[in-house]
C-alpha cells in the first residue's frame, strides 16, 4: 500500500498536480530511547520522585512524548521506565 501511494504521488508531482515537497522525507522524531536515557537519568537522580512528578519534569522540559503528546501521563513514564505503574498513579481508561 505504501509503495502504491508513493506511485500516485510521484504521478501527481510530475503532472504538476502537487508539490515537490512532497516526496521528501517527515522530519524526524524523538526516538523513544533517547526519551528513556532522560527518564532513567532523572529517576536516577532522585529515586523518591514520583513518576507523576518525573512526567511533570518532562513537561517543563518542554519534551513530548514518543506519540507527539505534550502533555505526560505517569504510565508514559513507566513505560519508558520498563515497569508498571502504580494503580494509584494509572487511572482506569487511560491510554498508554
Amino acid at each position: 500500500m505504501r509503495e502504491r501511494l508513493q506511485r500516485s504521488v510521484k504521478r501527481l508531482v510530475t503532472e504538476g498536480l502537487a508539490e515537490r515537497g512532497l516526496l521528501s522525507r517527515a522530519p524526524r522524531r524523538r526516538r523513544s530511547d533517547e526519551l528513556t536515557v532522560i527518564v532513567k537519568g532523572i529517576a536516577l537522580a532522585n529515586p523518591e520522585m514520583s513518576l507523576r512528578a518525573i512526567a511533570i519534569q518532562l513537561e517543563h522540559m518542554g519534551l513530548q512524548t514518543p506519540r507527539c503528546n505534550k502533555s505526560w501521563a505517569a504510565a508514559s513514564v513507566a513505560h519508558l521506565l520498563g515497569r508498571s505503574p502504580p494503580p494509584s498513579e494509572s487511572p482506569p481508561g487511560e491510554c498508554q
